[in-house]
């Protein structure tokens, strides 16, 4: 049983509190999990050594169990652990920090993401300068803040990878010994970037092999049950949604040129999602004669709102006279093919996003369009390490890319 999926799948979605105050429960040392400072000083040994910051990897070889401790000494470092941290901006605006864990002079507060869609421009940066001042006024100066921006990693035919659109959201200007540092629930395999899901599954080896305390069966149960909860997405079990009209099942399949003219609130599922669409459907008037599954509900990022994909089919079956106009574009839903497909008609409309930008861009060789499985794209230029459709086709089209794949 999995009852992270079970919750998930009432009528309202898993909130990103739930997740928040779940993980904060495990950083906790003093909870009934077992793990003790396990996790926590994971953590920040994992976060000390990404960003070469050797006084948190002393930090984090300080974190250890205690049976007995001085009574007598004040200074005895305990983990302390809060949920919605409050903090206040000028102008009376107020927000609130995810999960802050406090342990001697440092500070590590975490924002949390589930989903990609719920970024929040400058919340980053306010959250920081909000915090800095509180903790400042309620403990003076001596502290050290590390900010870290817990996102989902993006769901993709190449499996889980980075997103270079929360890494431009790390752009807040840090002061003294403080820094931001991104951390992801899934694992990315494109990049070396931390991830929740990965020590987790470090934590439960070494329990096997034990290299940390044994832990009750019903906390690895649960931790499992979260791993594979984060790996569906963060979402519940399948089900048949009730509405006044007629019930379509998820596992309902319906005609292409059916879906063209449907007008209901649908999803429609198709492998590989948007990149798999272009693939199927790129110049080819016999993909209206295919059935695809429908849902009404979303079951994940495989499928796509009935709007969207009557958008991108049209355009694909016959891009020369349809366009792309409308469509929200964000992940990484295309492989170097498809990408270019989509810029060559959005242009100037979007944007792909890659670490050095456009620079970097103009200096890959063929090896490197060949070995890039999925491209980041946006409707807006986010950073400089954002260019638009049209460049990108200006290099593709001047290194003659394309046809040197085909050719390989």
């Amino acid at each position: 049983m999995n009852l992270f999926k079970v919750i998930a799948s009432g009528k309202h979605s898993f909130r990103e509190e739930f997740v928040s105050a779940f993980f904060a429960y495990l950083l906790a040392p003093n909870m009934d999990h077992g793990l003790g400072t396990s996790l926590f000083s994971s953590l920040v040994r994992r976060i000390g050594d990404k960003n070469k910051n050797p006084k948190l990897v002393n930090l984090a070889q300080e974190l250890t169990d205690e049976l007995r401790t001085d009574f007598f000494n004040e200074e005895n470092g305990q983990v302390e652990i809060d949920i919605e941290f409050r903090y206040e901006l000028p102008g009376g605006k107020s927000g609130f920090v995810d999960i802050v864990a406090h342990y001697k002079n440092w500070y590590f507060i975490i924002e949390n993401k589930i989903i990609q869609s719920s970024k929040t421009k400058n919340q980053l940066r306010e959250q920081y300068l909000g915090t800095k001042d509180r903790l400042t006024k309620l403990h003076g100066d001596n502290l050290i803040i590390v900010q870290i921006y817990l996102v989902p990693a993006l769901a993709g035919q190449g499996g889980w990878s980075s997103s270079q659109a929360f890494l431009d959201e790390l752009h807040t200007k840090y002061q003294g010994e403080d820094f931001g540092t991104l951390l992801y629930w899934q694992e990315p395999s494109d990049s070396d970037e931390l991830s929740v899901l990965a020590i987790l599954k470090d934590l439960l080896n070494k329990e096997f092999i034990g290299a940390i305390s044994p832990l009750a069966y019903d906390t690895k149960q649960v931790i499992k049950s979260f791993i594979n909860f984060c790996l569906s997405e963060f979402s519940g079990y399948s089900y048949t949604k009730q509405t006044q009209r007629q019930i379509v099942d998820h596992t309902d399949k319906i005609l292409v040129s059916d879906l063209l003219m449907q007008q209901d609130d649908l999803y429609v599922g198709i492998q590989w999602g948007k990149g798999g669409l272009v693939n199927k459907a790129w110049r080819n008037s016999l993909f209206k004669d295919e059935q695809l599954t429908v849902s009404t509900s979303p079951k994940g990022w495989q499928y796509l709102p009935i709007a969207v994909f009557q958008k991108i089919c049209t355009w694909a079956m016959n891009p020369d006279n349809n366009d792309l106009k409308g469509v929200e574009w964000y992940g990484k839903p295309f492989g170097t093919v498809n990408m270019y497909r989509v810029a060559k008609t959005a242009g100037n409309d979007i944007y792909i996003g890659i670490q050095g930008g456009l620079e970097k861009l103009k200096a890959m060789t063929l090896a490197d369009f060949m070995a890039k499985e999925m491209w980041e794209i946006s409707n807006t230029r986010k950073s400089a390490n954002w260019f638009s459709g049209k460049d990108f086709c200006d290099v593709v089209e001047e290194k003659n890319i394309l046809s040197i794949m085909d050719e390989a």
